[in-house]
């Protein structure tokens, strides 16, 4: 997210929404590859893992080639135009432009006498970038991990769909999240993004109360497409909106924050929802997913009020 992340700022969005339309192609694709693989090497899974391998060590070989390319030194200017920029100096990578000046360096000057103080970083709790995306994917994180739990427990046990149907129902969930991750890569513009986070919270609360109160397949299956919105959505609002908002210099922390508070929700919740089948149901564990959907969609929505204040702008 902070190499994608780390271009220029008006293409930032757009660059990370492509990053999200690769992973989401990787859903869709990747488990049509696995059982044509399987198919082929009569479900071994030592020789479907063995064949697959070139594709990530493709992967790493590209992205080692690539570094390096990005790491090559500059060309000294000609004796006439005066002394090299770079000084030997390390090229910046090709995906990093020039520091934006958008927030004081720690090492900045302070006044033209020469005394250089080093200013305290902002804590990320007190900018309002973070603390949206934060609330962006927090809003549907439970219901994610829940769903990719125990959503195929529930399809069986509650709705007598059989395995394939199962399948059925999380390829259409992936498919819409593709859809609309391609979508914002194509025309995600700054203008549409407090709509579509707005209707991403909506389409939580939707799609859980649809999937947790489905009697037969295809009403399963309509919850699992209303849920695909928001898994297509979510990612890559949050990522871009953390992206143009934040200073450079602190971007790989605010990132890492954000993925290691979302991965805390990811630990919690199977644990939690595991108990709560075993208490109440499968139906009535999903509908309880309601609560901690609404609370953090009210701190999205709260969020959302303090960007509309005047003198603030949406990027």
């Amino acid at each position: 997210m902070t190499i994608v992340g780390g271009g220029r700022r008006e293409v930032r969005a757009r660059a990370l929404a492509v990053y999200a339309v690769a992973l989401s192609t990787s859903l869709v694709v990747g488990p049509l590859l696995e059982a044509g693989v399987l198919h082929l090497f009569d479900d071994s899974l030592r020789q479907t893992f063995a064949a697959l391998l070139p594709l990530p060590a493709g992967a790493t070989a590209l992205s080692i080639v690539w570094m390096l390319r990005g790491r090559r030194p500059r060309r000294a200017l000609p004796p006439s135009a005066g002394p090299s920029l770079t000084d030997g100096a390390p090229l910046d990578p090709p995906f990093m432009d020039p520091p934006i000046h958008d927030a004081p360096h720690p090492a900045a000057s302070a006044e033209a006498g020469g005394t250089r103080s080093v200013p305290r970083p902002v804590p990320l709790w007190r900018q309002p970038a973070f603390r949206l995306a934060v609330a962006t994917m927090l809003t549907y994180q439970a219901p994610f991990v829940a769903l990719v739990g125990f959503g195929g427990l529930l399809g069986h046990r509650a709705d007598h769909l059989s395995a394939s149907g199962i399948e059925l129902a999380f390829g259409v969930f992936f498919a819409v999240s593709l859809t609309v991750r391609a979508l914002l890569a194509w025309r995600g513009k700054g203008a549409h993004r407090q709509v579509l986070l707005v209707a991403s919270t909506l389409a939580t609360v939707v799609g859980v109360g649809v999937v947790a109160a489905a009697h037969g397949p295809g009403v399963f299956l309509a919850g699992m497409a209303v849920l695909g919105f928001p898994h297509g959505a979510t990612f890559p609002l949050a990522s871009g909106i953390l992206a143009e908002r934040t200073p450079s210099v602190d971007l790989a922390r605010a990132n890492g924050r954000l993925m290691a508070m979302t991965s805390s929700v990811t630990v919690v919740v199977p644990f939690a929802c595991g108990w709560l089948a075993l208490a109440v149901g499968y139906r009535s564990m999903f509908l309880l997913l309601e609560i901690p959907v609404m609370g953090f969609g009210l701190l999205l929505m709260t969020q959302l009020r303090a960007d509309r204040r005047p003198g603030r702008t949406w990027p």
